[in-house]
């Protein structure tokens, strides 16, 4: 017969405040010290929760909280911090729990044995889990941390409060990974409530239950919202009745692929973000997609200009349009009588990706209107 070994718990330290605390208490009551670096990971937890609450220059407070649940270890004969100490050892979690924060709401406990046997990073963040659990507001928060698995850090304990009410969600919270993560989202959602007016929040979050296994951020979900948007946030810098020009909402680029055979539907997010404006030139007899980039001081410059599968427009088409756009203001790259270098260079270099050109370098079309210059200098 092979008896299994007992096993012997290990001490495991911690720093920080918490050895501070820790170690004035050891000073009233020797051996608390020793006590709680063998102790359970709930019996660690609640007494690090409890460390931030103990007013050092009012002892007696948090000495006769404790003593009216344990009378016997609590002296009132001993120094305060030394009842303090005592009643830490002495009672259960959810008593101290009682003690020090009043009340010990429904699932508290729980989440504080899946902290793990070290501290969190911030004392304040016990008070914080304790408010997520306490205040009625905050039951579906609560219950993202209760239905996760595993173990539960200080960045679950934040992203779980800082999602706006639409994303406090099971399928957002398993696929966060940091509380910035968390901020960017709320990001997202304020452009989709901006391009979507009429939906309701009831809507977004009902949006929620069926997403992707493979939408592992969300991109997925907020890339489509977007799609779906019928207007941007930039004002055209052309009248809304101007005849050869008409404005594409991201909702509208889709067809507008299909029409031209291109990839418009993927500048979706750039028009909801502001960054891009795609019209169609339709002026009889003639036709282009134009997009155009949004500088800092309020100004568009021009970044493509394509027919049909992404080809060049004719060279009528090029020219009533350089005219039209010139008349408004619009920029354009420079870079006259570099074309051909910048062309060869720019395919040698392989700077597909240059910021600023997009893929008018993988066209050899730095200024959309370059071989025009040359020609007819003075047109237009």
């Amino acid at each position: 017969m092979v008896l299994t070994p007992k096993y012997t718990p290990q001490p495991r330290p911690f720093g920080g405040l918490y050895l501070e605390v820790a170690s004035k208490l050891d000073s009233a009551c020797p051996g608390y010290l020793n006590r709680v670096l063998y102790a359970s990971a709930l019996k660690r937890s609640i007494q690090f929760a409890a460390y931030p609450e103990i007013d050092f220059s009012q002892p007696e407070q948090m000495a006769a909280r404790l003593r009216a649940l344990a009378p016997d270890a609590c002296c009132p004969s001993l120094d305060p911090v030394a009842q303090i100490a005592r009643g830490l050892l002495a009672l259960y979690p959810r008593d101290i729990a009682r003690a020090v924060f009043g009340s010990v709401p429904e699932g508290f406990l729980g989440v504080l044995g899946r902290i793990g046997d070290d501290p969190l990073p911030e004392p304040a963040d016990y008070r914080l889990a304790f408010n997520l659990f306490f205040d009625p507001a905050n039951k579906a928060r609560a219950k993202l941390l209760r239905q996760k698995t595993g173990q539960v850090s200080a960045k679950y304990l934040r992203i779980s409060m800082l999602l706006a009410p639409v994303l406090v969600h099971q399928k957002v919270f398993e696929r966060i990974r940091s509380a910035e993560m968390a901020e960017t989202l709320n990001m997202a959602l304020d452009l989709i409530r901006q391009l979507h007016p009429t939906v309701t929040d009831e809507a977004l979050h009902a949006s929620l239950d069926g997403l992707s296994p493979k939408d592992h951020d969300l991109s997925d979900w907020v890339g489509t919202w977007l799609s779906k948007a019928e207007a941007v946030p930039m004002t055209s810098p052309f009248p809304a009745d101007d005849p050869d020009l008409k404005l594409i909402s991201p909702t509208q680029l889709a067809d507008l692929g299909r029409r031209f055979k291109n990839c418009a539907a993927s500048y979706a997010s750039y028009l909801a973000l502001g960054t891009h404006l795609v019209f169609e030139w339709t002026r009889p007899g003639q036709s282009a997609v134009i997009v155009l980039r949004s500088l800092s001081d309020g100004r568009w410059l021009i970044e493509q200009v394509r027919s049909e599968s992404n080809g060049v427009p004719d060279r009528e088409t090029l020219l009533a349009i350089r005219a039209k756009l010139h008349s408004h203001g619009i920029l354009r790259y420079g870079g006259a009588g570099r074309a051909e270098i910048t062309k060869r260079l720019a395919h040698f270099l392989r700077l597909y990706g240059l910021e600023g050109h997009g893929d008018l370098l993988d066209e050899g079309l730095p200024d959309p209107f370059e071989d025009l210059l040359g020609v007819l200098p003075d047109a237009a």
